[in-house]
């Protein structure tokens, strides 16, 4: 498996641009899911003109996700 397509830093994010119908990205997100990495799948070839709300749909979406999981973590501390 080769590595996403860009990384943000800042938010600890891949984005992995898919080009083509025809690739199994299915498999590459399993990798990325068992390894702990959070990325984006943008499918260009679907709807090339939608990506950006795509995209900051889905980053609201994973740090929804990190902010459940720190609180989950915060009130098993505290009880």
């Amino acid at each position: 498996m080769g590595t996403a397509d860009f990384y943000m830093p800042k938010l600890g994010m891949h984005i992995e641009v898919c080009g083509s119908e025809e690739y199994d990205y299915e498999y590459r997100e399993q990798i990325y899911k068992r390894n702990g990495h959070h990325v984006i799948f943008v499918h260009a070839y679907k709807s090339s003109k939608q990506w950006k709300t795509f995209e900051h749909r889905k980053i609201m979406e994973i740090e929804e996700q990190r902010h459940d999981e720190v609180m989950k973590m915060l009130s098993n501390r505290i009880t």
